[in-house]
């Protein structure tokens, strides 16, 4: 099912994290709306939570960072 997304989510990427899998994901914002939709319309669960908005390279630096820090507070 298609819906309109934003025009504002084009050109943008997502991180998100997933806690029970202990793992991050990047994929577009238009991806990640689109699968979100489709989820809250089948009432299927989401583990995955956003944590980060940008451009790929943004995500990509930011993926790094938020890895570094959470192997510091091991």
């Amino acid at each position: 099912m298609d819906f309109m997304i934003n025009e504002g989510s084009k050109g943008l990427w997502a991180l998100e994290y997933s806690t029970i899998q202990k793992c991050f994901h990047l994929d577009t914002l238009h991806n990640l709306l689109t699968k979100n939709i489709n989820a809250c319309l089948n009432d299927n669960n989401n583990d995955y939570q956003i944590v980060f908005i940008g451009t790929q390279q943004e995500c990509e630096k930011f993926s790094k960072e938020i890895r570094n820090k959470k192997e510091q507070m091991l």
